[in-house]
């Protein structure tokens, strides 16, 4: 999506002619269509292309070093970020059990294990059978998968590279999910070449893309009238929003996800889901 954006901003002009004020320009008018957020991962990806050029000894001036973000569009709300209660958690997780048919598709075990773990798609997409602990029930996460490029990429930050339990039943599943893989590309000649968790004989490149998923994941929420309709980002933002409501630690929760500390679970899971808040006034109203 982002290429087609950069292809549309900039038409077949040479990089090496883009000048800084240019540049602002153009991201000054784009601002006015679209949220900050979104404008911000532009920059952010025609940033790392300049940086990567420049490492390959191309010379050409990095046009977005002095550039201002500005937006018009406000961004998605934090209420349209994730499920609100915990019984539409449970519908969703219920409703990808009753999908699982490694045959079919690898889709549903992908979204199961975002909700289920609050792993980034990337990371989750990147994991491997080695990285799946038997014995401590838990997987180890150190990279991300891009699936634009089909290539493994470095994690996030430093706190991204961690260990997420998991229960025995999810063990159970992947244990299942291993036997099926082995078996259907045996019988298919197909080698698991990265040796990944979520590859599937449907794809070329093993495994789904995020645009696959996040279609997927918006089919279910309307079948089952859940709103908002929302992303893999979101099952993120609703599995760390499920462990606030159930008492985990801000601190546990901050380790769980990969982020440096809690401020941002402040900013982000802070809301809580409905029942979270109605049970806090219920305590407040035995204390008055």
């Amino acid at each position: 999506m982002r290429k087609k954006v950069i292809e549309r901003l900039f038409g077949n002009k040479p990089v090496s002619q883009i000048k800084p004020s240019e540049y602002q320009k153009i991201m000054n008018e784009y601002g006015e269509t679209v949220s900050r957020n979104f404008l911000g991962r532009l920059n952010s990806s025609i940033q790392a292309s300049i940086q990567m050029a420049i490492a390959d000894k191309v010379i050409i001036e990095d046009f977005t070093a002095y550039v201002e973000l500005f937006s018009s569009k406000s961004g998605q709300k934090v209420e349209e970020k994730y499920l609100h209660t915990e019984s539409d958690y449970q519908k969703v997780l219920v409703y990808l059990k009753n999908k699982f048919d490694y045959q079919k598709s690898i889709v549903p075990y992908v979204i199961y294990f975002l909700f289920k773990t609050g792993m980034r798609f990337s990371e989750l997409i990147a994991l491997t059978w080695d990285e799946v602990d038997e014995l401590n029930e838990q997987l180890k996460t150190y990279r991300r998968y891009n699936t634009a490029i089909h290539k493994f990429t470095p994690p996030k930050n430093n706190t991204s590279i961690r260990l997420v339990p998991i229960t025995s039943d999810m063990l159970s599943l992947l244990k299942t999910l291993k036997i099926l893989q082995l078996k259907t590309n045996k019988e298919l000649n197909i080698d698991n070449e990265n040796n990944l968790i979520f590859q599937h004989f449907g794809y070329v490149y093993d495994v789904p893309d995020i645009a696959t998923v996040n279609k997927a994941i918006k089919v279910m929420l309307k079948e089952l009238q859940i709103f908002p309709l929302i992303t893999t980002k979101g099952a993120r933002h609703t599995y760390g929003s499920y462990l606030w409501h159930n008492n985990i630690d801000l601190g546990v929760i901050a380790k769980i996800l990969g982020h440096k500390d809690i401020s941002m679970l402040i900013d982000v899971y802070g809301h809580t889901l409905e029942e979270k808040i109605s049970e806090e006034f219920m305590a407040v109203k035995s204390l008055l």
